[in-house]
């Protein structure tokens, strides 16, 4: 019976789909470094945030597929893995209306100050919030969408169809018709998003050309109003800048729920900044994501092992050298 490593825990769904089919290794040899010495033996791996070194790549002599449980690839070296012939999976669209969901709601608890609200009611029984916390509404406001894969088209549908907002955004990749038909209006590039947004909200994968693409000189060209939501992946906004940026008073507030460390590091300058939410990476977390990433991605290893091509195979030059057909 081939053996999987699972890196970190998923849904009892997944788990049940692998029994009687492979000898699971559970998250519980991470610790310590102990999965290594299965590494030689192992056919494939199931991975969520757990970064994919060069120790998998050099001692997997076995390894055929990882599979990653959601969405961004960052953490795995697909060009590498592609010259080893281990396939690459994900699971493009089991979180996407968890991190949507996720984003408005950052959105909404930034524009109504909930989080302070909250805390008031905790330090003053909420006599002087009550009159003191103003916020404001979505409705008319103009969103900003950076990034129009399945995550940005639906969060666009929620801000248009829920709180009667305008969406702009910006994707040299994504589909026009597929654009249009989410009732998002395109513009020519990212500083255009920024001088007109009231929000701007990123949905990209973290790539060396979209690795700092936020920084302070893009953070000036936005409303002293504006609030910048990001549930997509850490490094595309500097976090030294965004958190100068903050003390500066030149955005109105950040949501920020992806960093370029994670965890983050007690040093991290958003924590000590002012008008931010922080939050560890939890947008796509909802029971229902969950059980749809790991119903989905291991489906893919099965699908793989088994001879067969998964559907969200990312290197499909694998199958040219007779892994699979």
């Amino acid at each position: 019976m081939k053996k999987v490593l699972i890196t970190e825990p998923i849904h009892q769904a997944g788990l049940a789909m692998l029994q009687d089919k492979v000898d699971v290794l559970g998250p519980d040899l991470m610790a310590g470094g102990r999965y290594k010495k299965f590494l030689p033996e192992i056919s494939g791996i199931i991975v969520r945030a757990w970064r994919i070194d060069d120790l998998f790549y050099d001692q997997g002599q076995s390894l055929e597929i990882i599979s990653k449980h959601g969405t961004g690839v960052d953490n795995i070296d697909i060009p590498r893995a592609s010259k080893k012939g281990i396939a690459v999976t994900n699971t493009p669209t089991a979180n996407v209306n968890a991190v949507a969901e996720y984003a408005v709601t950052l959105m909404l608890s930034l524009t109504r100050r909930v989080c302070e609200a909250a805390a008031s009611m905790r330090s003053e029984g909420g006599d002087d919030g009550k009159y003191r916390i103003i916020g404001s509404e979505l409705y008319g406001k103009t969103l900003g969408i950076i990034g129009l894969g399945n995550i940005g088209k639906s969060v666009a549908r929620k801000c248009i169809d829920g709180f009667g907002m305008r969406v702009i955004g910006f994707d040299p990749y994504a589909d026009a018709e597929a654009v249009s038909q989410s009732g998002i209006t395109p513009v020519a590039d990212v500083d255009d998003i920024l001088r007109r947004s009231d929000y701007i909200s990123l949905h990209l994968p973290l790539t060396e050309s979209s690795r700092d693409l936020i920084t302070l000189r893009e953070i000036r060209l936005m409303k002293s109003t504006a609030i910048l939501v990001n549930t997509s992946r850490g490094g595309i906004v500097n976090e030294k800048d965004l958190a100068r940026a903050l003390r500066e008073n030149l955005i109105a507030g950040a949501a920020v729920d992806v960093f370029e460390q994670e965890p983050p590091g007690p040093d991290n300058p958003l924590f000590t900044a002012p008008d931010v939410l922080l939050t560890p990476h939890i947008g796509g977390q909802t029971g229902e994501s969950l059980k749809r990433m790991a119903e989905q991605s291991v489906n893919n290893l099965l699908l793989f092992l088994d001879g067969k091509k998964p559907e969200t195979l990312l290197n499909p030059e694998v199958l040219r050298r007779g892994q699979t057909s």
